[in-house]
Order: C-alpha cells, then sequence, then structure tokens
C-alpha cells in the first residue's frame, strides 16, 4: 500500500523518535501531533495531557482523539522502566520477536475478556437519535497498527514489504457495506450491526465505529469506520497421515476488488484417480445489494460437479427480504453393496432450490435488548436423476426424483456480545445470544407418493455471568403419510464455553458439547455412524452404525503469551465420548466409544492462512478394524457460533 506523503512522513518520524527515545536514559511525555485521529488505549495510572489539560487515568481506558487535539502521554514510573529495558533489545531481530516471552509490555492485547461487559451496542447508546454531519472512512495499513492502537506502526523489513505489495481494499467496496449516511440519526443497533457484518468481510481483520461530537456543534456528531485490512493470499496444506491430504491457494481480495479466487488440490491413495482439483469463485455484496455470489467446481475421485449459488441473508434483524438461488450438476459414480456384491454405479443429476423471505419487525426502539422479528419464507427445490443405482419407495431415497414446497414461519430474538479469545485469535468476536423458534410445514411430490412435511426447531443462546455462556437447541422433523411418521429426526445440542481464566500471562477456556441425533421410522440402510466429524475425530469405522447417538466432547484451549514473526500459539487438550446404538437397543447400556489428545494450533492475526493445527490422538477404546488417524496437520477454519437469525426453510439432515 502507498500512504499519503503526510502519513509517510508521520511515520517515519514517530519511528526516529522512538528510536531516539529508548536510547535516553530517562523517558518524558511525548506530545503527540498526527494527521489523523488516535484510538487510544491508556493504561491506569498513567495521565494524558490534552489541550494543556491534565486528566489522571485511574482505569483501563480507550480514548478516541481528533486529529486537532495536542496531546501528551505521561507513562507510570515501571512503564518508563520498562520502556528502557525493551529500548536496548529493539535492534536485534531474534529478540525483537521473542522479548514477548522475556519482558510484559503493559499494552492492550486484545487478552481481556470482554463479553461480559460489552454488549455490542452499548458504547453507541449516548449519541442515539443524534445526526450524522460527516463519515470518514480509515484504513489502516495490513502490518503495524491495530484497531485498539492506531498509533503503531511497522518497523520490520518484512511488514514494510508486505504493506507496500498488499492490494488495499478499495474504498467504494467499504462504502458499499456502510449501513448509515450522512443526515442520518445514530441507531445504535444498526451501528452494532455494521461493525459486525464489517468485520465478517474474508478480506477485513477488524474494525470499529467511533463517534466524536462535532467540535462547537451541540447535537451533530462525525463518525469515523476504522477498517483494518487482512493479508489475502494464503497457503492452506493439510496432511492426513502419509496417505491423503490438500493444498489450497486462496487469494480472498483479488486486486482489492473483494473478490475471492480459491483453488484446492486433493490426493488420496485410496481413492481412484489419486489426485482431484476443486476451483471457486466468490463475490460478496454485489453491488451493494448484499446479494453474495459462488461458482465452484469440482474434479475429484470420480466426481464431477459445477455449482452456482446466489443469496441474500438476514444479515440484520432490520433486513425485510432474503432469498436465494442454486443450482447444481454431479456427474459420479457410487459403491453399491447389494446381495454382499459390491458394484460402482454411475450417478448423474440436477439439484435446484429457490426460495424468498420476508422479516418484520415487532420492536423499534434503539435501545431494546430484544430485537424481535417474526419471518415468513419459502422454499422449492427439485431433484432430478440421469443415471442412478435402482430405487423403490423404501430404497435408496437420497436418488429418487422428488420436488418440495416448503413454508415457514419464525420468532426471533436477536442481540450480540464483543468478545475475543473464543474461537478465534485476538481478534474481536461477535457472541449472538437471544432465542429461535420456527415452524415448517410443506409437502414432497416424489416418483412414488406425496406426503406431508413438517418440522420444528427451538435455540437459546444466553450470557451466564461469571458461569459463561451455553447455546441449546431442539429440532423435530418427520414426513406424515396417512397419519404415518416417516423418516423422523430428533436432535438436541447444548454448547457451552466458560469465562476466560487468567494465570498470570496464560489464559484458559473450557469448552463443552453434548448432542442427540435419534432417528423415527427410518428408511432401508439410513443409519447414523460415528466416523470423524460425526463422532470421534480421525476414526473411521462402517461397520458401527445404529439410529440413535449420542455425543459428549470436550476441549480446554490455553492461549499462551508465545509470538513468533507474528504467529500465536495455543495450546489444546480435548477428548471425544460417542454412544451409539441400533433399533430396540437403550442407548446408554451400550459401551461409549472414546478418542482424546493433544494440539497446538498456530495462527497470524494479519494473515488470511487457516489456522494451522497440529493434532495428536489417542484411541484407548475403539471397535476392531477401526482405520485411525493418529496424527494430524490441517489448516483449520474459523468457527463461530450458531446464531438466531432466520433461515431458509429446509429439510432437517439425518447424520
Amino acid at each position: 500500500m502507498v500512504l499519503p506523503i503526510t502519513q509517510m512522513m508521520f511515520h517515519k518520524c514517530t519511528l526516529c523518535f522512538w528510536v531516539i527515545i529508548s536510547l535516553l536514559p530517562v523517558v518524558h511525555a511525548n506530545e503527540i501531533k498526527r494527521a489523523y485521529d488516535d484510538t487510544l488505549y491508556i493504561k491506569k495510572g498513567t495521565s494524558l495531557v490534552v489541550n494543556n489539560k491534565i486528566i489522571n487515568i485511574n482505569s483501563d481506558t480507550i480514548v478516541v482523539l481528533p486529529s486537532y487535539f495536542n496531546y501528551k502521554i505521561i507513562p507510570e514510573k515501571n512503564e518508563v522502566n520498562l520502556k528502557k529495558v525493551t529500548g536496548r533489545i529493539r535492534n536485534s531481530f531474534w529478540y525483537k520477536e521473542l522479548h514477548n516471552i522475556i519482558v510484559v509490555e503493559p499494552t492492550n492485547d486484545g487478552k481481556s475478556d470482554t463479553v461480559a461487559t460489552r454488549p455490542s451496542a452499548q458504547e453507541f447508546y449516548r449519541f442515539a437519535n443524534r445526526p450524522i454531519r460527516k463519515i470518514f472512512i480509515k484504513q489502516l495499513p495490513v502490518f503495524g497498527p491495530t484497531i485498539s492502537d492506531t498509533t503503531r506502526v511497522a518497523t520490520s523489513f518484512l511488514e514494510k514489504a508486505g504493506n507496500n505489495i498488499h492490494f488495499q481494499t478499495r474504498r467504494y467496496l467499504i462504502k458499499k457495506n456502510i449501513l448509515f449516511k450522512e443526515k442520518d440519526l445514530v441507531n445504535p443497533d444498526v451501528f452494532s450491526d455494521n461493525e459486525r457484518i464489517i468485520r465478517a468481510l474474508p478480506y477485513i481483520d477488524d474494525t470499529k465505529i467511533s463517534i466524536i461530537p462535532c467540535p462547537g456543534m451541540c447535537d451533530s456528531v462525525d463518525v469515523y469506520v476504522y477498517v483494518k485490512d487482512i493479508w489475502t493470499i494464503a497457503i492452506n496444506v493439510q496432511v492426513d497421515g502419509l496417505k491423503s491430504g490438500t493444498a489450497e491457494f486462496t487469494s480472498k481480495n483479488v486486486l482489492g476488488l473483494g473478490q475471492e479466487i480459491s483453488e484446492e488440490y486433493m490426493w488420496d491413495d485410496s481413492k481412484y484417480p489419486t489426485y482431484g482439483y476443486e476451483g471457486i469463485y466468490y463475490i460478496n455484496n454485489m453491488g451493494g445489494s448484499f446479494i453474495s455470489g459462488t461458482l465452484s467446481y469440482y474434479h475429484s475421485f470420480g466426481t464431477e460437479a459445477l455449482q452456482l449459488n446466489l443469496s441474500r441473508d438476514f444479515f440484520t434483524p432490520n433486513t425485510k427480504y432474503a432469498g436465494g438461488f442454486l443450482f447444481n450438476n454431479t456427474i459420479s459414480t457410487v459403491r453399491y453393496v447389494n446381495a454382499s456384491v459390491a458394484a460402482f454405479l454411475p450417478v448423474e443429476y440436477n439439484h435446484y432450490e429457490t426460495w424468498i423471505g420476508r422479516s418484520y419487525k415487532l420492536t423499534k426502539d434503539y435501545f431494546s435488548k430484544n430485537r424481535q422479528n417474526i419471518t415468513f419464507s419459502a422454499k422449492n427445490s427439485i431433484d432430478h436423476y440421469y443415471q442412478r443405482p435402482s430405487v423403490s419407495e423404501f430404497k435408496n431415497y437420497s436418488y429418487q426424483n422428488k420436488e418440495q414446497y416448503l413454508l415457514s414461519v419464525s420468532y426471533t430474538n436477536q442481540n450480540y456480545f464483543k468478545s475475543n479469545l473464543i474461537y478465534n485469535f485476538w481478534k474481536t468476536e461477535d457472541i449472538p445470544v437471544g432465542t429461535m423458534l420456527s415452524f415448517t410445514g410443506g409437502f414432497e411430490n416424489n416418483e412414488f407418493k406425496n406426503r406431508y412435511y413438517v418440522g420444528t426447531d427451538f435455540a437459546i443462546g444466553k450470557y451466564l455471568g461469571k458461569f459463561g455462556y451455553v447455546e441449546t437447541g431442539f429440532t423435530y422433523s418427520s414426513f406424515l403419510k396417512n397419519h404415518r411418521i416417516e423418516q423422523g429426526v430428533v436432535l438436541a445440542n447444548l454448547n457451552y464455553f466458560s469465562n476466560l481464566f487468567v494465570f498470570d500471562r496464560y489464559s484458559l477456556r473450557q469448552f463443552v458439547t453434548i448432542k442427540f441425533t435419534g432417528g423415527i421410522n427410518r428408511y432401508y440402510k439410513e443409519s447414523i455412524n460415528m466416523n470423524n466429524k460425526n463422532g470421534i475425530i480421525g476414526l473411521t469405522n462402517d461397520s458401527v452404525w445404529g439410529n440413535k447417538r449420542l455425543n459428549m466432547d470436550w476441549e480446554t484451549d490455553c492461549f499462551t503469551p508465545w509470538k513468533l514473526l507474528g504467529f500465536r500459539f495455543v495450546l489444546f487438550a480435548y477428548a471425544n465420548h460417542v454412544w451409539i446404538s441400533r433399533p430396540g437397543d437403550k442407548l446408554l447400556n451400550v459401551m461409549p466409544y472414546t478418542g482424546f489428545g493433544l494440539g497446538m494450533r498456530i495462527r497470524n492475526p494479519h494473515l488470511v492462512f487457516n489456522t494451522i493445527q497440529i493434532r495428536f490422538t489417542f484411541y484407548p477404546n475403539i471397535p476392531s478394524n477401526s482405520l485411525t488417524t493418529i496424527y494430524n496437520i490441517s489448516g483449520e477454519q474459523n468457527y463461530s457460533p450458531a446464531n438466531f437469525s432466520p433461515k431458509a426453510p429446509s429439510v432437517t439432515t439425518y447424520q
């Protein structure tokens, strides 16, 4: 990125200034002059001098100062001594990379557990209903400054080179993702939603919206949108043992245009052909419509698929309309066993989906903690097969030609908290809280019969204060034919994570997941297993199946202070317990299967690379003839908890 001349001069002068100061035996208060606004994190015990007024800081504070304010920061005594120590090692590369392990700087590194104290809209409440005079977009380089400290600058050669060759996100892309405009009144809910929307963009690292009262004006405000790009070119490699894996090449912001191109190459010695390929082209928020489009092509291991997907979600509770269109053409071969004789049979089909939804707000209060909506949605889907295995009314349902018509009505009540160190690395996270209740009905026409479909979903998520966060849900669905239940599904889940436990420079968080899956009057060979993500990580055994399954998983994450070349490290321990039973057996009477292990996740928050995950799993109690992966190196995607926004009506998956 090429900075404006004034900013380049400022950064160079600031860098020289700190080098000189670090060599002095005494550190004095520093007067800061700059060409843009600063977001400051000020530690308890320091003093802030603004326009010749001294303010004593009695608690850790974040302050946004406009560029026309001159200020000084007078550090407390121990911070002065620390700057002297860190200044002496500043010129050494390895000391520079490792000094955070030896010396703890008193800076805000985003490691506070903020979920209890930071409802997303809280900081905007005091400006509610005030008119917006101007909107300023402040784009920060990939390396150097952070959202919480815009005064930081890139110092190493690699950081400076990275900023220079990075294609900064085009300003118009940021503008089209802003939900408010000049002369609008400040709506705290809209502002908090907007932070979340921009932060969720695949090419954005973090964002913050600050509101500053206009000087000399009693009611109007200026709005500053701080946006920090992420390094968007990545190579992700996953290795499963020695015989299979994937390598992915991704650019999530081609030429700064907000478009994504991804190519993935895969290999597996147990399949034929041994190698495969997948290519994806993705456009986010086309023309400011919040419609996203994906075109993908997959050709691997005997399967070739082409897919086009256009979708617009209910991205905020204020969104009135949502919908989507999906087309998929697949040509494949499947291993089919009939009367103990195995054969590979060709499969070719087209799948179509179209849906539309309309949402109505039930609350209009800017300060509402319960943002309630009622939403109506309709969906049509078609499956048409050209080649397939033999089918009958109760056999090979997934290969039947069918058309489904679904209608749903949903009540949602949703809000968000800000936090960090939960699912992602040292990045602001938006944690949903609220309630969702949905009823779905419709009918299906297939080549053997017509029947009705009914389903209900309920979910609730809540922050429990010092006890952490819990989200739980229940789903029931089934087809009905002549008052008889067919292909019924019952799901129940509970997801929990604790608050952050801080021990010196290490932080711990506990995760617990409990999930029940049950089938009612499922068709021939419709069963569930416990393979890999369905049960025990890294395990495959096709001989263990049933119609009921209980999963209990726990994981303990340790966020370390270690940092090397910008990469952060998290250690974790985990265990998977699975009970699975066949029809007629009681679930808790069977012996559970278990896998547990240790691992490490490595990530540079400035890069778009998937988290590098190294995992070692042990299997003390598993069935015989199981295939296991004791170690795994993969590029793990970032996770986030389920939200409570309405979605397209669908038939519940049994897996």
